[in-house]
Formats: C-alpha cells, sequence, structure tokens
C-alpha cells in the first residue's frame, strides 16, 4: 500500500457516517494494513481506486477472505469482492464482513449475500476512561457504532 492509497482511503473512511468510529490517517492505514508481519492483508483496487482491505486466514482446512475495511462508496462487499481476479477468488472457502452500517440489519446484510453465524464469537467490553456522559451512552448503545473488522480485530 502506497501512501497516496492510504489516504485516499483514510478520506474514504471519514465519510462513514456514525458517531463512534476509527480516527483512520493515512500514515496508520498504511502501518497497520501495508506494513503488518504477521496477518496477510491484499488490497483490491478498481481503476487505481481502494475499493476493500482484505486478510487472508486459515481455519483448520478452510481458506477464509476478511473484508476489514471497505470503502464506503461501495454499497455491498460483493462489489469489491468481484473486483479480485476470479484465480484469486476461487482459492477462498468463504468470506466473512462486518458491516460499519448498523441499520443494513438482517435482510440488507443477506441481500449481499452475508448471513449471520448461529453463534456469538466475539464479546465486546469497554471501560470508561474519562468519556463524557454522552459519549458514554454512545458506547453503550452498539447501533451507534461505525465498526468494521479492521477496527476490531486482534491478531
Amino acid at each position: 500500500m502506497s501512501l497516496e492509497l492510504a489516504g485516499q482511503l483514510s478520506g474514504f473512511l471519514k465519510e462513514r457516517s456514525g458517531e463512534l468510529q476509527t480516527d483512520w490517517w493515512p500514515e496508520v492505514l498504511l502501518w497497520r494494513f501495508g506494513q503488518c508481519p504477521v496477518a496477510d492483508y491484499r488490497l483490491v483496487e478498481d481503476d487505481g481506486a481502494l475499493a476493500a482491505i482484505v486478510r487472508l486466514n486459515r481455519r483448520k482446512r478452510w481458506r477464509e477472505a476478511v473484508i476489514s475495511l471497505l470503502n464506503p462508496r461501495l454499497r455491498s462487499p460483493m462489489a469489491a469482492i468481484r473486483r479480485i481476479p476470479r484465480e484469486e477468488r476461487k482459492h477462498v472457502d468463504y468470506w466473512v464482513w462486518r458491516s460499519a452500517n448498523p441499520q443494513m440489519g438482517f435482510w440488507g446484510h443477506a441481500a449481499a449475500g452475508f448471513l449471520r453465524p448461529p453463534m456469538a464469537i466475539m464479546n465486546l467490553y469497554h471501560r470508561p476512561m474519562a468519556l463524557t456522559d454522552h459519549q458514554l451512552s454512545q458506547v453503550q448503545q452498539p447501533d451507534h457504532w461505525c465498526l468494521e473488522f479492521g477496527d476490531l480485530e486482534l491478531l
């Protein structure tokens, strides 16, 4: 990832609508995804524009592709997936995505080709640290979150 692409993605991510979101800036995106020594992140580009950042992973015998960050101008992760060459896509057994749009709901995800797993995989906890009452109320209401896997993943 170049600093130019990181700057472009940073600008796109600032367009996300939500009260609780990561403030990505180009240097952090470059460090987090472009220079990560412990994960295989791939950039999905379309005519020089960044469509998504995808992390390739193995879970037992399955090959997983996690859409870590999606350009919010794309309406669906399928638009980003279709931009990946077919030769590379055929090596993925399943795709994982968490929408940054909390209003998308079950049917919006299903229409995008994604289904909610039948189990709770992750519990998120927070510890109030000098938050105003308004900030604390936002943290406690997931409908106000605008977070994707790139904001949440722990490797």
